[in-house]
This record gives C-alpha cells, structure tokens and sequence, in this order.
C-alpha cells in the first residue's frame, strides 16, 4: 500500500524546514514530499521534494485543509501523512507507522498520530506500541497526522471541520471531528515525534509540560544492522 506526504510550512523566527526533511528522511520517510509553503518561506533545495507555493497567506487550519484536499484529489496513496516543518522524529517512526496500518482496524480507524504528548495521555493506562485515544479527551498536537483515504474524506466532509473558521486549532478541530464520525484516534508509546524547537511557533504556541512528547527518543527503532 502506497504512502502520500505533505508538509505545510511557514515562515519562522529560525527556520526549520530544512530539518525537518532531513528528519522525515532519517526516520526511513523515502516517499516524494509535497510541500505546501506560505508566502516568504525559507526553503533550501532537496531532492524528491515538490513545493507548492500560496501566492497570499492562508494561515495555519487552511494550509492544513488545502494540503488535506491536494493528497486526495491528486494522488492515489491509500495511506496519507501530513506533517508540519518543525518536528524531530525517531527513527523507527516510518516503520512504526507501517505497522500501524498493517494492524490497526481499518472499519473505524480516524488517524494515527506520530506525536503523543504528555496531555493526551494523562490518567491514562499506557502500554508500548500503538493504542486508541480515550474518547473523553480532545488530542493535542498535529505535528503528524497519518490518514487512510477514507477517514480523510470524512474528515473533510464532517460538520466539525466545515464550520471551524478560525486560523489555528487545527488538533482540536481534526480531533473532535474524527470522533464524533465514530472514528478511532491513535498514539504511540513512546512519542514517535517531538516538537523540534520550543520559542520559535509560527502561530505562538509555546512548549510545556503539557507538550513534552512522551518517552521521545531519537534513536527509538534504530536498525543498527543498517
């Protein structure tokens, strides 16, 4: 089954970017990336990476939304990742993730979400390995979002997502609307995924306790043999 990937990105006091792709390709990410840029963007040159560029702002949610509706109606992947430009990754995730779709239910599967951080998991039981997401609680964090074609679609139909009209949000608004189509959220343990940088959000977020990814490990799943 084939996977299709995109990365939103924006201008930011320090560029990530560039990180960001060496990330995705040292977490075993070999796929073409797609690269869906706000206007002034820093991008350096990297191969296998197609960048489309908004000629006026679109904000954070739209970026999202508009790379969201690209992956379905111009590829065929059956499997569908959309990340944002500033994360660190294990270097398992791209294996992780593949395991997540061979094994998880496919009849009610939402999306699986390579960062877990500490507040989607608090009073939770953990266990390692992939495991749904308590349906009292609203996920944070969108860093990296893993899609089938069908739960995307749904997603971008739902009543959730067509009446949010703010710019940010994007977490809660996926979250929420994923599980009110009866739709399972996934995470992992330990964090496959990590914010890269604390003070340097695009939209201003800030890292906390809250938001530290839980057990992140760069070197989780690293094949040594390699």
């Amino acid at each position: 089954m084939s996977l299709a990937i995109a990365v939103i990105t924006a201008p930011r006091p320090q560029p990530t970017f560039n990180a960001t792709i060496g990330e995705l390709r040292r977490a075993g990410f070999r796929e073409r990336l797609h690269v869906f840029a706000e206007p002034h963007s820093r991008l350096g040159f990297h191969p296998d990476v197609e960048v489309h560029a908004h000629p006026q702002r679109l904000g954070m949610w739209r970026n999202w939304l508009h790379a969201a509706r690209w992956l379905l109606c111009e590829t065929t992947a059956s499997r569908l990742l959309i990340c944002e430009d500033d994360l660190s990754l294990a270097a398992g995730a791209a294996s992780a993730l593949a395991a997540a779709y061979r094994t998880l239910p496919w009849t009610d599967f939402g999306y699986a979400s390579l960062y877990t951080p500490a507040h989607n998991v608090w009073g939770q039981t953990l266990q390692n390995g992939w495991q749904p997401l308590s349906t009292q609680r609203i996920a944070w964090g969108s860093l990296a979002l893993a899609f089938t074609r069908a739960s995307l679609r749904e997603l971008l139909h739902a009543k959730t997502t067509l009446a949010h009209g703010g710019q940010n949000g994007t977490d809660e608004v996926v979250c929420a609307a994923t599980q009110t189509l009866g739709r399972r959220v996934y995470f992992h343990v330990p964090s496959l995924c990590a914010h890269a940088g604390g003070a340097n959000s695009s939209v201003g977020h800030y890292s906390t306790p809250s938001t530290a990814a839980v057990g992140f490990d760069p070197l989780f799943g690293w094949d040594k043999s390699a």
